[in-house]
């Protein structure tokens, strides 16, 4: 996303034309791929971070917080949110309590939220984001003035954003939880330990019905709103969250000629963010 990326140090992230794909890394280690998931998790969370509080909390306040209309347009995201809190919460917990050149066996993570059937979140978001009456709904409140005048004043090119740009950003959840599935197989594969292992197959045995019907749903998604790639890997094969927000970024200022807009609805939704994490 970045158009609202910012840099570890805090500063904004420069938008990029095309991102290259990561070539893999010769010889991956179990640690390197814990570290990679768990930064991912942190960036998703701040993704997540900024879909409730930029554009959710925003909205709500044009619908009076009906919440049969915010789960139209955002369905379970809080449910996703809390998983991803816990999730990252249990993944660091596992590395702090680990010895010195102990390997962390994080396999009990997902088994715990899996056999609890905690990701069947991903399931539910999927099916009712990708149902017409979610892009209907926001199309609809766009629809009426008043509300495209309340978001015009909210921000910069944000009823623009809002517009092109939420439509696909809700589609990141979706993507993410493909890496979830990935991140598993590989650490199945890299693991030293065979309780790891065990617990790793077990949670690919359980996640493989939520992988079927989440590929039926990429599947059936609306052109406009697919990708070029349907499969998903980690960051250390490819950085696909930032090469579709770039992408969506420019279609964005190719439809409205956003150009000039961007750097203040970034500015907008920066001080939001700056404002969530401080939190």
């Amino acid at each position: 996303m970045d158009m609202f990326y910012q840099d570890d140090d805090g500063g904004p992230a420069a938008l990029q034309d095309d991102v290259d794909p990561v070539a893999p890394r010769t010889s991956l280690t179990y640690e390197e791929v814990v570290k990679d998931l768990i930064h991912d998790e942190k960036q998703y969370l701040r993704d997540l971070h900024m879909i409730i509080k930029v554009f959710r909390e925003e909205i709500a306040k044009l619908v009076n917080n009906d919440t049969k209309e915010l789960d139209a347009m955002f369905s379970n995201i809080m449910d996703i949110y809390e998983l991803t809190v816990t999730l990252l919460g249990s993944l660091e917990d596992v590395v702090e309590i680990s010895e010195e050149k102990q390997v962390p066996a994080i396999g009990s993570c997902f088994e715990e939220l899996a056999e609890a059937a905690e990701f069947d979140v991903y399931g539910k978001y999927a099916k009712e984001i990708n149902q017409t009456k979610s892009r209907d709904s926001l199309m609809r409140l766009l629809s009426k003035p008043e509300v495209s005048d309340a978001l015009q004043s909210a921000g910069h090119g944000f009823r623009e954003a809002v517009k092109y740009y939420l439509p696909k950003l809700l589609l990141g959840p979706l993507w993410h939880c493909f890496l979830y599935f990935d991140y598993i197989k590989i650490l199945h594969r890299l693991t030293p330990s065979d309780e790891d292992c065990e617990s790793l197959e077990q949670v690919e045995g359980l996640l493989r019905p939520l992988q079927m019907e989440l590929v039926y749903t990429v599947a059936s998604l609306p052109k406009n709103l697919g990708l070029a790639k349907h499969e998903v890997r980690p960051a250390l094969y490819y950085n696909h969250r930032r090469s579709t927000s770039t992408k969506a970024v420019k279609e964005l200022a190719a439809v409205e000629k956003l150009e000039c807009d961007v750097p203040s609805f970034a500015s907008f939704v920066g001080n939001n963010r700056a404002e969530t994490l401080n939190k």
